[in-house]
């Protein structure tokens, strides 16, 4: 089975020399999920997220790009809200706008492996809310997907090629992106 996944340009040469390394869940129901499956713990809470390579690899990749300019920093926001003022954002105040994620250029890579069980595939979806409390509302419907396999690995991966990139630019008049795919 092969699995992708992607991770800004600037982590490149790490990854040629250390592998795909697991990072801190970032949310809590991420977390549960994943200790209910048992694969991982409370204490032991990184992972590397990927998908099992499809036919709308090139699908996935923008959904998942449009999501950290859109949906990870709604979340930050979000989070911020509650901490400081003990009550939900309410994200119809908040513009539309996509904010720009740390870098452009993002590599694909591919990973070969068959560690993942069965019964612990992840089918994942994103996808706008209509509830203006929720960092999904008004997500656009460009960028939705309910059908991409996730895997989700506690292991460093080192056996991957980095298989292309993917570079995006925003069109402010849309308010989207523009994707161009680098096949290596």
């Amino acid at each position: 089975m092969y699995a992708l996944h992607i991770s800004e340009r600037k982590n490149r040469d790490s990854i040629l020399a250390h592998g795909i390394l697991p990072s801190r869940v970032r949310y809590e129901h991420h977390r549960d999920l994943f200790v209910k499956l048992g694969i991982i713990s409370q204490e032991k809470d990184k992972v590397s997220y990927f998908w099992a390579d499809s036919e709308k690899n090139e699908k996935y990749i923008k959904d998942m790009i449009y999501c950290k300019n859109w949906l990870h920093y709604r979340d930050d926001m979000c989070e911020n809200h509650i901490n400081k003022y003990n009550d939900f954002l309410n994200f119809s105040t908040v513009d539309d706008n996509l904010y720009k994620y740390e870098n452009n250029m993002f590599d694909i890579y591919r990973v070969k492996t068959n560690d993942y069980p069965h019964d612990k595939l992840i089918l994942h979806a994103q996808f706008p809310n209509s509830d203006k409390f929720s960092p999904n509302y008004r997500f656009s419907d460009k960028f939705i997907h309910d059908d991409k396999v996730l895997l989700i690995s506690n292991k460093p991966k080192k056996n991957l090629e980095i298989i292309g990139s993917v570079i995006y630019e925003y069109d402010w008049a849309n308010k989207t992106m523009r994707f161009s795919f680098i096949n290596i």
